[in-house]
């Protein structure tokens, strides 16, 4: 059996800014190869977190481990493995592009900058901005220069604090196809947006945070499940007709489709009956092709139903 490693560790992680408390008692673990949605509502300690695990904050207290050290004693050797993207990202102004991505791949220890600087460039589409000074570019061109900052070398893990900011659809097209990219090469990535379609675009597990603590976190078909949200099931097996209507004739299925082209049935079960479901296909002998949860935002916006407001 193969031990996925653990990338993040965070236990009772606290921090105030004066009197205003950002972070109370936070506390998840990213494992290698996930790709995390970091979601909440604003002012509710994201960014923050996101500052703590790169190295940039001290917390007040609590258990933060990156790569197995803590990113604040050890912060060159964490920063070395990782790329950052603020939310707000500051850039020097005064020198070209190109120079400021090969200062970056020299600290990284990069062999061949040259050929990544231009593999990025391309990728982003700003190969032609490469010899232009920082401070004449659009906001967009500056968060595509940003991106590629946090990008180049192809960090094991990438901290990407609203990386969309600022770009057109297409640019947006671009960087989430990468960072797809990214995940199927067992990077570590964490993504803190607004956009829910997007963090449903990229992510595979979620972390919800509201005022400064963790209300939920898990996969999204298993936070549908918790929630009593209906998911989507698609089977198949012999005999589907008659397997159907056994399924149709419980109270907790929404819809059945049958497809007689490629042999799937299609349902809808109301979550809070999902085990009970699964006793009903192992019984009717059917295989589990799929199970889909609803969309990032319905389960976010259930996850804060559930919310106690102080």
């Amino acid at each position: 059996m193969v031990e996925i490693e653990l990338v993040i560790e965070v236990e009772d992680l606290a921090k105030s800014y004066g009197k205003i408390q950002a972070l109370r008692g936070v506390g998840f673990k990213v494992y290698s190869g996930e790709v995390v949605g970091y979601i909440g509502p604003n002012a509710s300690g994201k960014t923050t977190t996101l500052k703590i695990l790169a190295g940039l904050l001290k917390p007040d207290y609590g258990v933060i481990r990156v790569f197995s050290l803590d990113p604040w004693k050890n912060s060159l050797e964490v920063k070395l493995k990782l790329g950052f993207l603020p939310e707000k990202p500051v850039l020097p102004m005064k020198v070209d592009v190109q120079f400021l991505l090969e200062k970056i791949s020299e600290i990284k220890g990069i062999s061949n900058s040259k050929r990544e600087i231009i593999r990025l460039a391309r990728m982003l589409e700003f190969k032609e901005y490469l010899n232009k000074p920082i401070a004449k570019l659009s906001r967009g061109y500056l968060q595509r220069v940003a991106l590629a900052s946090a990008l180049i070398g192809e960090p094991e893990l990438l901290l990407l604090d609203e990386p969309t900011a600022n770009l057109d659809p297409h640019g947006r097209k671009l960087l989430l196809s990468y960072l797809k990219e990214l995940s199927g090469k067992d990077r570590t990535i964490i993504i803190s947006s607004h956009i829910l379609s997007e963090v449903e675009a990229t992510c595979n597990k979620l972390v919800i945070i509201y005022m400064g603590t963790i209300v939920a976190k898990g996969k999204p078909k298993d936070l549908a499940l918790k929630y009593k949200l209906p998911v989507k099931v698609l089977l198949t097996g012999v005999n589907l007709e008659n397997k159907v209507k056994k399924i149709r004739e419980q109270s907790y299925v929404r819809k059945v489709a049958l497809d007689f082209k490629d042999n799937i049935i299609e349902v809808i079960v109301e979550g809070q009956n999902y085990s009970e479901f699964e006793l009903l296909i192992k019984n009717l002998e059917l295989k589990v092709l799929m199970v889909k949860p609803p969309s990032i935002e319905d389960i976010y916006l259930k996850v804060m139903e559930n919310v106690e407001v102080e």
